[in-house]
């Protein structure tokens, strides 16, 4: 399952779980010759493949490679049919998802394209890997890393129900942000859960969350499914202040705006909203965004980030002196470092600020000039 997109039934599977009978079983089905428990090796065959070479030469339109096929199929017979090739896709999708046994891709090019659908993907992992403990669930993804970084695959998982915080350190959550997956962190942030809450009117205090919807004497709140999240702490964790981090950095800022229209996007009736002026919502409206440009400049300057750097300081337009204290804060004296672990002469993103620091300089310059009349 989840290989290379070409079937080489020579190669060990991407899934092969490595004992000795699994790998017998998967050459035997595959129609390989078998000798007292060892194998052809693939030296020897190349080695068989020169001898012939050299006595076949190209002759009579025929080449070489076509020659030595010939008179492999006299060495080693016909290859023998494979039984697997005989069934059809959904008999092949069951026997591998029932099989629990990724190797069994291998056996087979029926097996090995049905095992590359995402779909029988997400119904394998469903149910093989998911029923079990979050640690033998990270074993998984660290064991095949193409699976854990595969985007299309997330997003599935993700619409399928399954919790975004299994499986620890290598949860879907943390393998978005880890992998920098854009498309499902669009998906995954636009979560969201029907919550039950309790609610009394009073006309006099008011109450300022009120409910989104009322239902037969119930009350309910549309919740995002990522209740907590800490910006800051998350752009550190996942160096998304990286500048080819920028666009994951961007959609995570954008956290606050994400809107959900509860009758189009939460399939809510139009009848159960409790205000019917209410029915377009910010998701994520009870979210503390701790986001900080000047940490996040502070932190782009010491990383040496220049296009960061740039896009903070033409944002917040900070004046001379503010850019010269960046520069003080950041100096290996103020943080307590030797200038071999940070070079600010060598220092893009130092450069940057530098030559913002000039051109207010010019800007000043041309100002007095101004007011003092000799311009």
């Amino acid at each position: 399952m989840f290989m290379s997109n070409t079937y080489d039934p020579n190669k060990s599977s991407l899934f092969s779980l490595g004992t000795k009978s699994q790998r017998l079983f998967s050459d035997s089905a595959s129609g390989h010759s078998l000798s007292t428990g060892s194998f052809t090796t693939e030296k020897s065959v190349s080695e068989k493949d020169e001898k012939l070479g050299s006595v076949f030469k190209f002759e009579n339109g025929v080449s070489n490679s076509t020659v030595i096929s010939l008179e492999k199929s006299k060495l080693f017979g016909p290859r023998k049919p494979n039984p697997f090739d005989k069934l059809d896709e959904y008999i092949l999708e069951s026997i591998f998802i029932l099989s629990d046994n990724p190797a069994l891709s291998k056996i087979s090019s029926g097996l090995f394209r049905i095992s590359q659908c995402t779909r029988t993907q997400v119904k394998f992992i469903k149910r093989n890997i998911y029923p079990r403990e979050d640690f033998v669930q990270s074993v998984f993804y660290s064991k095949y890393p193409r699976i854990a970084r595969k985007e299309k695959l997330a997003i599935a998982l993700i619409k399928n129900g399954i919790d975004i915080n299994q499986g620890r350190g290598n949860s879907i959550y943390n393998r978005i942000f880890r992998y920098k997956m854009n498309d499902a962190l669009f998906v995954m942030l636009r979560l969201y859960k029907k919550v039950k809450v309790a609610y009394a009117f009073n006309t006099l205090t008011p109450n300022l969350n009120p409910p989104d919807i009322l239902k037969e004497n119930n009350y309910y709140s549309i919740f995002p499914l990522i209740t907590q999240i800490n910006i800051m702490d998350t752009i550190k964790k996942f160096e998304l202040y990286k500048d080819q981090n920028i666009k994951t950095l961007l959609t995570l800022i954008d956290i606050k705006t994400i809107k959900l229209d509860l009758v189009c996007d939460c399939g809510i009736p139009v009848e159960d909203l409790f205000v019917k002026e209410n029915r377009k919502i910010f998701l994520y409206r009870s979210l503390i965004n701790n986001l900080s440009l000047d940490e996040l400049m502070k932190m782009a300057i010491i990383k040496d980030q220049p296009k960061l750097t740039r896009y903070i300081i033409e944002y917040v337009e900070y004046s001379r002196a503010q850019l010269e204290d960046f520069l003080s804060k950041t100096s290996p004296n103020q943080l307590g470092m030797s200038s071999s672990q940070l070079d600010t002469s060598s220092n893009k993103a130092c450069t940057v600020v530098r030559l913002f620091i000039t051109e207010l300089k010019g800007k000043e310059i041309t100002e007095i000039t101004k007011k003092s009349g000799y311009y």
